[in-house]
């Protein structure tokens, strides 16, 4: 299960990274 929670953890901070770089580029 360990594993499958860090995948959970990397993809949905992933997403974050993204959205932020995103919106920081925006700018």
């Amino acid at each position: 299960m360990q594993e499958t929670d860090d995948l959970f953890f990397e993809a949905f901070f992933h997403d974050i990274l993204q959205t932020y770089n995103s919106g920081a580029g925006i700018r």
